[in-house]
């Protein structure tokens, strides 16, 4: 039997219409309401450096990828990030998915990263573990009032805006999976610059609060973000991203407690490790577990 022909190439604007049906195919949510803002997402991406890839069998779109690649929190170094990828539900188990991650391999080796990175579902983990990949962090969802945390000695946080400002090394996020900091970066700055609208109120509103967080032995001043409560029209929810170098996040408790300062009374956060702890045994509810799978370039 021919082996199936499998060719990955960077995908242009007028493969939107396939990359939208890739996704709709696969059962669950969709990133795009329909082809047209599938094809607003290819140009944006690609005008970052990074396109997304898609992988053609027998010459028509089945596959599509995206990736991001930069330096990650500390644990992964630089990483390249397989931030979203599918394959069209007729044309699966036929080396599509394999091709596409060994394409993300050579990427990330030719772009000097020290790992490929994913958030895996359970159901595909075995998928990624025949591709050589192995667990590295376990994420914690946690939910917290900031009211009941005290703000630690020495420590302040002076507004900014992110438009002013490089992407700081590292990064530690609260999303519906991982993303890479340089991703989720960007999707910070697209709120502040065009506020959302809020809920089903038709309204405009600043979603985003940024600062910059020094301590009294934090070294370089970290950024927090606070992402407030569009989505349900509720400005007293909130999810905390923090951009911070330091594996330990020194910064953690004061960013908790500075919610508070902001009318937040429920801040929600993606931590691991020492992090997760430290929230944990200041009171936060657990609301769920992800992992995160990663293969060593070397």
């Amino acid at each position: 039997m021919p082996q199936d022909q499998i060719n990955i190439r960077p995908a242009a604007a007028a493969d939107a219409g396939a990359v939208f049906r890739i996704h709709a195919s696969a059962g669950g949510s969709i990133p795009w309401l329909d082809a047209e803002e599938c094809r607003e997402h290819l140009e944006w991406i690609a005008g970052l450096g990074n396109p997304t890839i898609v992988a053609e069998l027998d010459g028509e779109v089945v596959g599509s990828m995206d990736v991001w690649w930069g330096q990650d929190v500390p644990e992964l170094g630089r990483s390249l990030d397989v931030s979203m990828i599918d394959v069209r539900a007729d044309r699966q188990r036929r080396g599509v998915g394999r091709a596409m991650i060994g394409h993300a391999c050579k990427l990330a080796e030719s772009n000097g990263c020290d790992c490929v990175s994913v958030r895996a579902d359970p159901a595909a983990g075995g998928f990624y573990e025949k591709m050589g990949f192995t667990p590295r962090l376990t994420l914690r969802d946690l939910s917290i009032a900031p009211d009941a945390v005290t703000m630690p000695a020495g420590f302040s946080l002076d507004p900014v805006k992110l438009s002013s400002l490089a992407i700081p090394p590292g990064g530690w996020f609260r999303v519906g999976r991982i993303l890479h900091p340089r991703q989720r970066w960007r999707d910070m700055l697209a709120l502040e610059a065009e506020p959302p609208l809020w809920g089903d109120s038709g309204q405009r509103r600043p979603a985003v609060s940024a600062f910059l967080v020094a301590g009294p032995d934090s070294g370089e001043p970290a950024v927090a973000v606070y992402r407030l409560g569009h989505w349900a029209n509720d400005a007293s929810k909130a999810e905390l991203c923090l951009w911070s170098g330091r594996s330990d996040r020194p910064e953690l408790l004061a960013c908790v407690a500075h919610a508070s300062t902001l009318g937040v009374r429920e801040l929600s956060a993606f931590c691991y490790g020492g992090q997760a702890d430290t929230l944990a045994e200041a009171g936060a509810a657990r609301t769920g577990t992800e992992n995160v799978l990663y293969r060593p370039c070397w």
